[in-house]
């Protein structure tokens, strides 16, 4: 895949990646399952709501050749303002979640470019101080993984076993909410990346162009995460 870095294609894949000009497309939901639009919004809205799905967006697989290195880590960290805010700023952190295993409270899933640039990364935050010395912390403990032999990417991967789950007892129950048949079926299309769509007037607007060059330049696929 050969990424064409120009100052347009950039702007739109930071709108796209983040979310920003995507939506669920409620009248073809609406349509397909013969509800009506404002239940279909208010269903979906629950599920934002409850944390059983987050907003969709476009999934940015190109990250994996930017940064072949994957790096899992363990680690013991004081909650901080100074230390959560480097968490959610530093741009090797893709993911940061609160964890209790042994003397570990964080898991961290970091990317880039190499062994060098990792361990660079590691003695620069430590002289800048952005976490605490080891003298009080557990030592981290991290796995290095190469992205190159990535052979399977299937976020989706989950809404498969709920799908037996739901078809064996005729309910799934997530975050203490009880998924009827409409809920369910919404889910599930939602999680397979169908019903998602670019809203390419907003686009155009916010990039001052006309929507066949929004069009023309989106070439990823849309994807939603649980």
């Amino acid at each position: 895949m050969e990424l064409l870095e120009d100052e347009l294609n950039l702007r739109l894949l930071r709108y796209l990646v983040s979310g920003n000009g995507v939506t669920v497309n409620i009248r073809a939901i609406s349509k397909d399952f013969k509800i009506h639009r404002a239940t279909v919004k208010r269903k979906i809205k629950k599920l934002y709501e409850k944390n059983i799905l987050s907003s969709p967006f476009y999934s940015f697989l190109y990250l994996y050749d930017v940064y072949p290195l994957l790096v899992l880590v363990k680690a013991d960290m004081p909650r901080t303002e100074e230390v959560i805010d480097f968490l959610k700023d530093d741009s090797h952190i893709f993911a940061a979640f609160s964890c209790m295993e042994g003397p570990y409270n964080t898991f961290l899933v970091e990317f880039f470019k190499n062994l060098e640039s990792y361990h660079s990364w590691r003695e620069q935050i430590v002289k800048e101080q952005k976490i605490p010395s080891r003298e009080n912390r557990a030592p981290a403990d991290a796995y290095i993984f190469s992205n190159k032999l990535t052979f399977k990417y299937e976020p989706n991967c989950f809404i498969k076993d709920l799908r037996k789950q739901f078809d064996n007892n005729g309910f799934v129950e997530l975050n203490s909410i009880r998924l009827d048949n409409h809920n369910f079926n919404i889910l599930e299309k939602l999680m397979n990346g169908e019903y998602i769509q670019r809203n390419d007037s907003f686009l155009a607007r916010e990039l001052e162009i006309n929507r066949k060059t929004v069009k023309h330049r989106s070439t990823t696929k849309s994807s939603i995460i649980l």
